[in-house]
């Protein structure tokens, strides 16, 4: 039998491209933590960031919306990472809503 599959939502937008980078490698480390402890997870932060910074793809909410609404709805749960700026950011508060119009179990993670 095929296990989950985990959606890791987490923040990534910020005018500060500092920021941004350390949110990737926030979601990646996360990310890697959660395959160490053999869950499946898809983080759409980790896909998308080298892709959108190295050939110039947009790294807002409103480009990806219909990409992750794709992966978000093939995902049995949800984690949502509490990083710093979690609580308001657009595309976590769109990914959640989504995923409760799936019917997509949501669990919150904090993190050291």
């Amino acid at each position: 039998m095929i296990g989950e599959l985990v959606y890791l939502a987490s923040p990534y937008s910020h005018p500060d491209p500092v920021i941004k980078e350390q949110r990737y490698r926030d979601a990646l480390k996360v990310l890697a933590d959660l395959t160490k402890s053999g869950v499946v997870a898809y983080s759409p932060i980790v896909h998308s960031h080298p892709m959108a910074r190295d050939h110039d793809l947009a790294g807002d909410w409103k480009f990806w919306d219909q990409i992750d609404r794709v992966f978000l709805s093939r995902c049995s749960k949800m984690i949502v990472v509490k990083l710093g700026g979690w609580d308001v950011s657009i595309g976590v508060r769109d990914e959640i809503t989504i995923a409760l119009n799936f019917g997509i179990p949501i669990q919150y993670m904090e993190v050291k």
